[in-house]
């Protein structure tokens, strides 16, 4: 599986997303393609740069975690988490992580790649137990996705977001 990572979402990007990357494709084996400033990324991998199943897109905006997610997303259209959705849209990869602006990361998915069938509205949570209480389009899409994730379902499959960062009005998850 091909993954776009937002290498500059995070509050330490980009040498944190590069390292997750790198960890990922040793053991997971999946492929990654890091978005985002290319000189900044390289800089990151350092002599990492030529690991196999790890390629860079540039691009040269970010969306900060303090602007308002969908006007960033709107006016930033070379942004790293913009072009990552892009990137899925035209089936260049099979999904796309961010560990930026999260608003943000929902308006691109919602505005590039659209509302899954029968799904009135995006649903974020901060864990998915699949409980009776746990909104509806999570209990819904929950084990779809990490069933065409991992292509097996069971008791070990988990779709969870993680509420961090220092995003304004943010409350701890």
């Amino acid at each position: 599986m091909k993954i776009a990572l937002d290498a500059m979402g995070g509050d330490s990007a980009p040498d944190v997303e590069v390292q997750g990357a790198l960890d990922a494709v040793e053991e997971l084996g999946v492929e990654i393609t890091l978005v985002g400033n290319r000189a900044s990324i390289e800089r990151s991998l350092g002599s990492r740069a030529k690991a196999e199943k790890l390629s860079v897109y540039h691009c040269d905006e970010v969306v900060g975690m303090d602007e308002t997610p969908l006007k960033a997303v709107r006016n930033k259209r070379d942004s790293s988490i913009r072009v990552a959705f892009e990137l899925a849209k035209q089936d260049k990869v099979a999904a796309v992580v961010s560990a930026g602006n999260s608003g943000a990361t929902m308006a691109a998915g919602v505005l590039i790649l659209g509302r899954m069938k029968g799904a009135e509205r995006p649903a974020i949570g901060r864990k998915c137990g699949l409980s009776p209480g746990a909104p509806f389009p999570i209990r819904r899409h929950g084990p779809c996705l990490c069933k065409r994730l991992s292509r097996r379902s069971g008791p070990e499959n988990r779709f969870a977001q993680y509420r961090g960062g220092r995003e304004q009005g943010k409350r701890a998850g």
